[in-house]
């Protein structure tokens, strides 16, 4: 089953990336900002960071597609346990996206939008405990993610995501707060 989940994301990242890429005006953009777990043993890690980067084209007026590649890091909160506990989360992002757009963005200077996406997260886990040997787990799986934000001076961007991984038995969620900016925003190349 995994094996068709992972068959059918990549050619689905495949897909949206040669579509974009063969597109006469795109919007590339790049940024940061913070990222924090959510729900069940999220106390347990410190408020992080990511980093993305993102290439969408429009396919209509007031809709574009594109992908989102991100990658997140998280450090344990070592003021939860009784030892001295060291652990870091990474999770690479990598999504095909649809975001939808006013039908009039272009000629606004400020505008608002919804995003939604899905695709493969990477998980990586490293942890070090006392008396035990260090431990390094990698696992690929399937999320999703959506959000809303604006789009202000034609170039920045503000938006909060929601991500979602579809883990063994439960899901692994957490919440990202982006600053970015465009570039080459709709000029042809």
């Amino acid at each position: 089953m995994s094996k068709k989940i992972f068959l059918t994301v990549f050619l689905s990242l495949l897909l949206s990336v040669n579509f974009v890429l063969g597109q006469d005006k795109v919007l590339i953009g790049l940024g940061g900002g913070g990222s924090k777990p959510t729900g069940d043993g999220s106390e347990y890690w410190n408020m992080g960071f990511n980093i993305h980067g993102e290439i969408f084209a429009d396919i209509t007026k007031d809709m574009s597609l594109g992908y989102r590649a991100a990658y997140n890091n998280w450090s344990v909160n070592s003021n939860k346990f009784r030892y001295d506990v060291s652990a870091t989360t990474s999770i690479w992002e990598l999504c095909p996206s649809i975001r939808f757009l006013p039908s009039s963005h272009k000629e606004q200077q400020t505008y608002c939008f919804g995003q939604i996406g899905a695709g493969l997260y990477i998980i990586n886990v490293d942890v070090d405990l006392p008396y035990y040997p260090s431990e390094y787990i990698t696992d690929c799986r399937f999320g999703i993610n959506f959000g809303m934000g604006i789009v202000v001076a034609s170039g920045i961007l503000i938006y909060p995501m929601y991500n979602i991984i579809f883990t063994e038995q439960e899901t692994t969620n957490y919440f990202t707060l982006n600053l970015g900016i465009t570039l080459n925003s709709h000029t042809q190349w």
